[in-house]
């Protein structure tokens, strides 16, 4: 991929003498001793839709001396007219490096990779850490990773400013950095769910050694925790098994514990910050029991259906059979679970050839199927062979990644097929960022991931090694950022590059989906092309993902300009579903309709409206008789709305269902709409679920 270079000329300083600047694209591993840009361009130009982590890399390159950068800063982003990225603080990290000593496969290599990142300044506790001062060696490289949110609300627009790299000398040298802020929102809540899992120890062990008093008891291991849950979560990730302490033994306990510590994930308070998804909720959450007895699912359908958070139960009832269970163990569980409450939906890892060789299909309710017998090599896509089996009441598809194919699967022994999704570290960096491409491709309803902490729990120093399996990386996205590492004095956890990369796919499917919602999933399908054309055949080159992302942006916009018939209008709220309005529309019937959607529940489905009429704003709806649906108001025309009851009430909820989201007001701003961009609507989607079939059958 081409890299924009600005050179510093050899006369100003000893330091700038020595070194080279580079604006880099977020997609793309800048390994120590890679060959140093020559481009003489200083600038970079990205793009990027409201609720939106835009993202950069700096590369500085030695020359034939060694080079020590104390620091790395963004300036303001302001565009001419004067408007600035407001509440855009920027967060740099210096880029770490793992020395890779076995190769995940044929496309990696040994070497230096990078992938922790050392925060300048953390966004846990907002401590300096030690991300600076850093040494480049003569004739290396040393890449900085800078992100940006942009706020909910933020004007459209093209922002610029300057990323500024300062030598040890007190000399500075800076690229061009120019953000276009797009006319639409990104929701909190991903619309894609997922269900990544989580070693209840496994930060006790990499931050203190194990668990246990005095650094990791039980509540000292819950606090922990609930960092990177927050974390994950701030990056569109939802940990499924989050829970540590079980509420419930042979259907009675209490629910006070586990409601102070994850209420606020399963509702959407868990993150506050500006800088952060504000309003975001955990997708799925996995039930955790020391027993299958009928009472304990019993009373867990029964406290999630009263706090509307049913919809994001599973119980994980089989992982990868033969191996994580027997497939005779399948049916009675499932069993159990059914009659805890017949709604309550059981999930197996296998394919769907192999739950009905084993005769256990009926007790699955989701079906996980690895990437690989979703898309099988001489014989293409088997999304046919399951459209009967989602023909069924609430039966669903969703996929995962794993070791297989793309490794050995076995440590020690170099193996696997290139040309797959995958979280190694010695991949290109596209590869860790496109299984949210096949997520849609495929139409999976949710991603699984099996772990995300196991090299603390399994190496001496994950810092040294993420060696597992046959690869560098598989079932670890974080490091631990402990005080004697990273410097400061909390423990944090040190997100990887590839967490970047998900959180990088997790935007790229809102845009497909979006495009989906309103009704133009044919340009999507198209741009998705151009990416991906088969499970294990997707581009190599970032740039053709970004000329993908720019023509989505540019649909969406022209989609939602023609769909509002005003100027800017919309929800936001994410998660929440609490409506906020843009401005009204310029005809008297044409306020925009906020394009947003809950999930059906099991006995409607949600639905989105807005009405013209003076003033009068949007209505909020809900799921029908019985449903669990999610609503958001929206914006209505003309001057400020109030809020009109539609069937299901104004909260979402429709006769005999529980509410899981309140709709608001769209209410006028006064804006004065400047260009093209201003021109188009700011809409922020509620997270859908792509099927929520109601009436799940008896089993």
């Amino acid at each position: 991929m081409r890299r924009i270079a600005l050179l510093v000329p050899l006369l100003a300083s000893p330091a700038l003498a020595q070194m080279s600047v580079s604006a880099v694209r977020e997609t793309q591993k800048i390994r120590p001793t890679d060959p140093p840009p020559a481009s003489p361009a200083g600038s970079i130009s990205l793009s990027c839709a409201q609720n939106e982590f835009c993202a950069f890399q700096v590369e500085v390159s030695a020359g034939a001396a060694s080079v020590t950068v104390s620091d790395v800063s963004l300036s303001a982003l302001a565009e001419p007219g004067g408007g600035t990225l407001a509440d855009a603080t920027p967060l740099v990290y210096t880029e770490g490096f793992l020395d890779i000593t076995t190769p995940s496969n044929g496309a990696g290599a040994t070497g230096e990779w990078p992938d922790p990142l050392i925060p300048a300044v953390d966004d846990f506790y907002h401590e300096p850490r030690n991300a600076f001062p850093v040494t480049v060696a003569a004739g290396q490289n040393q890449p900085f990773f800078v992100e940006v949110h942009v706020p909910t609300g933020q004007a459209p627009g093209t922002y610029a400013g300057e990323a500024t790299v300062t030598a040890s000398d007190g000399s500075t040298a800076s690229v061009a950095v120019a953000i276009q802020v797009r006319g639409f929102a990104l929701p909190s809540t991903s619309s894609l769910p997922s269900a990544y899992g989580f070693g209840w120890d496994g930060p006790c062990v990499g931050h203190f050694g194990g668990y246990g008093a005095p650094s990791c008891d039980d509540q000292q291991l819950e606090a922990l925790n609930a960092l990177y849950f927050q974390d994950a979560l701030n990056h569109r990730i939802s940990i499924s098994e989050l829970v540590y302490a079980p509420p419930i033994a042979d259907g009675g306990g209490s629910w006070t514990t586990f409601d102070a510590l994850y209420g606020p994930f399963l509702d959407g308070g868990a993150l506050t910050g500006a800088d952060q998804l504000q309003g975001a909720a955990l997708t799925e959450i996995a039930f955790t029991a020391d027993d299958t007895a009928p009472a304990t699912y019993a009373a867990w359908a029964q406290h999630f259906q009263a706090n509307g958070w049913y919809d994001k139960l599973f119980d994980y009832t089989c992982d990868e059979p033969p191996n994580g269970c027997a497939w005779t163990d399948i049916p009675p569980r499932a069993a159990n679970a059914h009659a805890g409450d017949p709604n309550f939906r059981t999930l197996v890892t296998t394919s769907i050839g192999d739950a009905t060789q084993a005769g256990v299909l009926s007790s699955i309710d989701i079906l996980v199927p690895i990437i690989n017998a979703m898309w099988v090599e001489g014989q293409g896509s088997q999304q046919a062979s399951y459209q009967s089996f989602l023909a069924q009441p609430d039966s669903f598809v969703w996929m995962y990644q794993s070791c297989e194919p793309s490794s050995s699967c076995a440590a020690g022994t170099e193996g696997g097929q290139t040309g797959w999704p995958t979280m190694f570290i010695d991949e290109p960096a596209i590869t860790n960022r496109v299984m949210q491409w096949m997520d849609f491709a495929y139409d999976a309803e949710a991603e699984l991931y099996y772990e995300t902490t196991y090299a603390m729990e399994t190496q001496a120093d994950a810092w040294q090694s993420q060696y597992e399996f046959g690869n560098n990386g598989d079932g670890s996205i974080w490091y631990p950022g402990k005080p004697s590492v990273i410097g400061g004095t909390h423990d944090i956890p040190v997100e990887s590059f590839r967490m970047k990369m998900l959180r990088e796919g997790f935007q790229d499917y809102e845009y497909l989906h979006l495009l989906d919602t309103l009704n133009d999933d044919a340009f999507a399908r198209g741009q998705l092309a151009t990416v991906v054309t088969g499970a294990n055949d997707f581009t190599a080159d970032p740039a053709v993902l970004e000329a993908a992302r720019l023509a989505m942006a540019a649909e969406i916009e022209k989609d939602l300009g023609s769909a509002t018939g005003g100027s800017t209008g919309g929800v936001a709220g994410g998660s929440t579903g609490a409506g906020t309005g843009g401005t009204s529309g310029t005809t008297a019937s044409g306020g925009a309709t906020g394009a947003a959607a809950g999930s059906s529940g099991s006995g409607g489905s949600a639905a989105t409206s807005s009405s013209g009429g003076s003033g009068s704003g949007g209505a909020t709806a809900g799921g029908a008789s019985g449903g669990r649906g999610t609503a958001m108001g929206s914006s209505g025309s003309g001057g400020t709305g109030t809020t009109a009851a539609a069937p299901g009430g104004t909260n979402g909820g429709g006769a005999g269902g529980t509410p899981s989201a309140t709709g608001s007001c769209g209410c006028s701003s006064s804006r004065t709409p400047v260009g093209l961009d201003a021109l188009l609507p700011i809409v922020a989607l509620a997270s859908l679920r792509r099927r929520r079939v109601a009436g799940r059958g008896a089993h």
